[in-house]
């Protein structure tokens, strides 16, 4: 793999995993839950960051992302 293309599959991975704890926190603040810790909003993000980055090796179709998109926000 070309080193382009691992800095990209990270920027993917990055901009995937920020977007689920920013969705997931917003919701626990909306639902009535209060502020998420910053420690636990991070521990997260980086849970989800390992995880998209590992099935970031090729193309996935809808389903496996919107799958993807909602188990990790789940775990967040």
């Amino acid at each position: 793999m070309s080193s382009a293309s691992s800095v990209l599959r990270l920027v993917r991975a990055v901009v995937f995993a920020t977007v689920c704890g920013a969705v997931s926190a917003g919701g626990h603040a909306l639902a009535g839950g209060g502020l998420v810790p910053f420690e636990v909003y991070l521990a997260g993000v980086l849970a989800a960051l390992g995880l998209a980055y590992l099935i970031d090796g090729r193309e996935r179709g809808p389903a496996a992302v919107l799958v993807a998109t909602v188990s990790t926000q789940m775990l967040i």
